[in-house]
């Protein structure tokens, strides 16, 4: 495969002009520009290509598009619901329709997908100085082509999301917290990409609970998260403060450590415990 570096079409080595004012005699058979012999002589084959590959046809098989997204959760304490952020897309296609944030690798200035993955959370919705981890490589539906995407994710506490000042930018029209499984069908199929995160968040319930609640936190909060994760992977038993999370806690390796500190708060009554969740010491 040849791609003409004047007019970018792609097309088969013997689709090339003979044209006796090129100096390989070569020439693109669309825009008649002269064609370098290198070019011609490039190869997928590796019987044929050279020790440093500098001859490799890059253009020879389909290349697909190559796109990054991100996944930003929290837990909603008023709803107690695990939340997603979501953006309205502003541009075709699937225009209006809701959507992960995120957006092409910037290939030619050889970003990485992390870097990628920054920069469109950044451009798209102001958040930025969060930690994400990747979540694995899809497969999308996208009219424009073939693609593939590496999804991040990453569980934000309330201190976390205190920080942030969201603001739909970019290719964004607007943004949205919902139900992280009420979101219905996204574009691009991205729906495929947030049921695997639930699985994901669901297959270690104390980890992920860690990361949703603050540092310091009361029991009625880890409470609400650990049985909304239950929810989730389709527990319908509810644990209850008490000897019940405790024991939950303490077969999975971690224990609710009381700080001495009480939570300050505006409302009458018994101020609560401030708990710290850790791994139970080893003896």
């Amino acid at each position: 495969m040849i791609k003409c570096e004047n007019c970018s079409s792609i097309y088969k080595n013997e689709f090339a002009q003979a044209d006796e004012n090129s100096p390989s005699n070569f020439s693109c058979p669309v825009c008649r520009s002269p064609l370098r012999q290198s070019d011609l002589n490039k190869t997928a084959h590796g019987e044929h290509l050279l020790p440093d590959g500098s001859n490799y046809d890059k253009y020879a098989y389909p290349r697909p598009l190559f796109t990054v997204d991100n996944l930003i959760l929290r837990f909603n304490f008023e709803s107690q619901r695990i939340e997603l952020l979501l953006i309205k897309r502003k541009f075709p296609p699937f225009a209006g329709r809701f959507a992960l944030c995120g957006g092409y690798v910037d290939l030619k200035n050889n970003e990485d997908i992390e870097t990628a993955a920054a920069r469109e959370l950044l451009e798209e919705t102001n958040v930025q100085g969060i930690a994400v981890t990747q979540l694995g490589a899809f497969c999308m539906e996208d009219p424009r082509d073939y693609t593939v995407t590496t999804a991040f994710y990453a569980l934000l506490n309330p201190e976390q999301l205190g920080r942030l000042e969201i603001i739909a930018n970019d290719d964004a029209s607007d943004y949205q917290w919902l139900g992280i499984d009420e979101v219905g069908e996204l574009a691009f199929s991205h729906t495929k990409i947030v049921n695997a995160l639930i699985q994901k968040i669901t297959e270690y319930p104390i980890e992920t609970a860690v990361k949703l609640l603050r540092p310091l936190t009361n029991m009625s909060d880890v409470v609400a998260v650990l049985n909304e994760i239950r929810r989730l992977k389709g527990v319908d038993s509810r644990l209850k403060i008490g000897n019940h999370v405790n024991t939950y806690l303490k077969v999975r390796g971690y224990e609710a450590v009381g700080s001495g500190e009480l939570e300050p708060s505006e409302k009458r009554g018994r101020p609560k415990q401030l708990y710290r969740l850790m791994q139970s010491r080893v003896h």
